[in-house]
């Protein structure tokens, strides 16, 4: 256990305080099958999502397995051996990752910002209510953004969010363009990530500087815990109007999104998220919404919005050698003709 990562160690401690707040004194003896699943709907009563479940459960399961190997658990009492944790699909739905359109409505958001003219501590239940029906921000949520924000420009994890400084981790240096012939210089974060140890640099942004700018003490952002940090992102989708659960998570995978949108390569953006292989990379990229579309484009462009050859254009007599045919048809397939004239752009249908 002493070769575990610090993060993994923290993984397990935390499943072990919430296994014994569910049930205080349980031995190992008692988790079985009955168990795991009572746990489960236990976890999900909570509110936490399919991912963060599934997680939990995994590190359990590895917890019990160093218990079989030990010897604390026999063979025969491993209850995971007839319990199936849910795959988790490397094709992720745009539900994980804030598309374009909904960043902007995020960047707005935190740009509309409006201070409050007192405490929000002082404030009594009407003023607060009269708050948040206008949408606005407290200053909690607005500080839980912009470390949001930075996650998507960065694709920083919360835990790297929390020890990153001005004078360790923030750094300059001169780039120099070799085709241009031009130079300039650039602020970048080096920083070894909390969860793997890996050492990773990554260039930032003007948007993502405007953000280290707002703070004057050398940590970037303020301390707050990860539970007060959902808190503030389930709220700040309310006001936003954004249906989907916000979490780190999601801005990490946001990042990797936006890089292969960009036209970023494979490689780099595995460097830039810390990983060490490319599969993992590509769980971290999705089709947004707007890029389907965008491909449809390029099918609708390549295919369909060609004109016809000349001495090729449909005339009436063409049309009129098709009627015997279409008259044929059983009425589901004359429906299924009917749907592909409309998918071509025609009219007729």
């Amino acid at each position: 256990v002493n070769t575990l990562a610090q993060n993994t160690k923290k993984g397990f401690k935390s499943v072990i305080n919430k296994i014994n707040n569910f049930s205080p004194n349980i031995l190992l003896s008692d988790i079985n099958h009955k168990f795991l699943v009572e746990y489960k709907d236990h976890l999900k009563g909570l509110g936490n999502s399919d991912v963060t479940v599934n997680k939990d459960l995994k590190r359990l399961k590895t917890l019990m397995k160093i218990a079989e190997t030990n010897g604390d658990v026999s063979e025969e009492d491993y209850a995971f051996k007839n319990f199936k944790l849910k795959e988790e699909n490397p094709e992720l739905t745009n539900s994980d990752v804030v598309e374009p359109h909904e960043l902007e409505i995020l960047e707005k958001k935190y740009a509309d910002y409006v201070e409050p003219e007192k405490s929000i501590h002082t404030y009594n239940n009407e003023e607060r209510r009269a708050r948040k029906a206008e949408g606005f921000l407290n200053p909690g949520e607005k500080r839980t953004l912009k470390r949001f924000l930075f996650s998507c420009y960065t694709g920083l994890r919360f835990s790297d969010t929390c020890k990153l400084k001005k004078t360790e981790h923030i750094k300059q240096t001169q780039v120099n363009n070799y085709q241009t012939k031009e130079s300039r210089m650039a602020y970048y974060v080096e920083i070894q990530m909390d969860k793997t140890g890996n050492t990773v640099t990554i260039p930032l942004p003007e948007k993502a500087l405007a953000l280290l700018n707002e703070n004057e003490n050398d940590l970037v952002f303020a301390p707050i815990t990860n539970q007060k940090i959902n808190e503030h992102l389930k709220t700040i989708a309310e006001k936003t109007g954004i249906k989907k659960l916000l979490t780190f998570h999601v801005a990490r995978h946001t990042f990797g999104t936006m890089g292969a949108l960009a036209g970023v390569n494979e490689k780099a953006r595995q460097q830039l998220l810390g990983h060490k292989n490319s599969t993992l990379t590509k769980r971290y990229t999705h089709f947004t919404s707007n890029q389907l579309f965008h491909e449809m484009d390029k099918i609708y462009k390549t295919v369909m919005d060609k004109p016809y050859p000349k001495g090729q254009e449909l005339n009436l007599e063409t049309i009129k050698e098709f009627i015997p045919l279409l008259q044929e048809l059983k009425p589901e397939m004359l429906d299924q003709v009917k749907g592909i004239i409309k998918l071509l752009g025609g009219k007729a249908a």
